[in-house]
């Protein structure tokens, strides 16, 4: 379908039930998330239903942390984990939250607080926004409220990429009992490395999502050119330990799955590049309104993938003891694997190779 092909603009009353039912839940998150905020700013107790979802949690079990295998098993099925655990001082601060563990300790925590708060905000907006898409014909819609959740949705996802930096730089030193993390010297060259690669390679995702109308295609070449800069050493490193870590420890299998989970992204980049090499560089035609939309699919499936991969690592919330590697690395691809099995991974690689 060529950029100028007339689309029905029409919204029919099935799509805009949808829309109006998402966006009420989202308001009624919202609103939670705000007086979620206030409150930890401020210092109060839990509220009544706050206390008794609370009190309901999961219990993590007595068992102890295994990062070791023992020999002769299949390190795959054994309940391998990063030993998280909650921290006294979290637990126990009249700010308590059960949907967050950090952001309330330290010098800083209510400006960490307010950023959370505004991530979280973001994402629930992006939510919102990728409903309407997908109910109004995604990218290769021409409603006006697909043109306004397009807009929406670029201009959000580099908001939370500002709150989602502003998150990393303001973590306190218990935040590590909190977020995965291989071994402590990966701090903190390594650590810098994946995020700028994993962060900057939503951003490309959904400028190629959005490209002309309204992405700019030289903001996306520098953020193409950062990210490429920071997966080489990544991958680099990842892939060495990959062939020198000992199999039966936490650190590889830890390697192991960020490889399942991040992979894919410079394939991402090789593949979106390619299509700006042949039609920039070389001039050739190209079905945008088709690009646009396999990457609108995309990001769908990197935000599944991510969401799983660290609900995967809970062992607090979601599952009361931790989840063998094997059921992590089914959460973590279970996204991947529906995009794949649909013929969507192939449709668009495909185009891009014909391009």
């Amino acid at each position: 379908m060529s950029e100028a092909s007339a689309v029905d603009e029409r919204v029919g009353p099935v799509a805009r039930m949808i829309i109006i039912v998402t966006a009420i839940v989202a308001l009624l998150l919202l609103s939670a998330v705000i007086s979620e905020a206030v409150r930890m700013l401020e210092g109060r107790p839990l509220s009544g239903l706050h206390e008794q979802l609370h009190l309901n949690r999961i219990a993590v079990t007595e068992e102890p942390c295994v990062r070791q295998a023992p020999a002769g098993t299949n390190p795959f099925f054994q309940p391998l984990g990063n030993c998280e655990f909650l921290l006294p001082e979290y637990a126990e601060a009249d700010a308590y939250s059960i949907f967050t563990r950090h952001s309330i300790v330290g010098p800083r925590s209510s400006w960490r607080v307010l950023v959370d708060a505004l991530h979280l905000f973001g994402a629930l907006s992006i939510a919102l926004f990728l409903t309407v898409l997908g109910v109004t014909n995604g990218m290769r819609g021409r409603s006006r409220i697909n043109g306004w959740a397009r807009k929406l949705w670029l201009g959000t996802t580099y908001t939370m990429w500002l709150t989602g930096f502003a998150m990393y730089r303001l973590q306190e030193d218990a935040d590590t009992a909190f977020f995965p993390r291989i071994t402590p010297e990966d701090m903190p060259w390594l650590r810098h490395a994946l995020f700028a690669a994993f962060s900057i390679s939503f951003l490309n995702v959904v400028c190629h999502a959005n490209l002309f109308r309204p992405a700019k295609l030289k903001p996306l070449l520098v953020q193409h050119a950062i990210s490429v800069v920071a997966w080489v050493p990544l991958l680099v490193v990842l892939f060495y330990r990959l062939f020198t870590l000992d199999t039966m420890q936490f650190e590889w299998m830890y390697t192991v799955e960020l490889l399942a989970l991040v992979t894919l992204y410079p394939v991402l980049d090789i593949v979106n590049g390619w299509v700006l090499f042949r039609t920039q560089v070389q001039g050739r035609p190209y079905d945008w309104d088709a690009h646009r939309h396999d990457n609108y699919v995309i990001f769908v499936v990197m935000v599944v993938s991510s969401v799983l991969f660290f609900v995967a690592f809970d062992r607090h919330y979601f599952f009361a003891t931790q989840l063998p590697p094997a059921y992590r690395l089914g959460l973590t691809l279970a996204g991947t694997v529906g995009w794949v099995a649909s013929g969507a991974l192939g449709r668009w690689v495909m185009r891009a190779a014909r391009a």
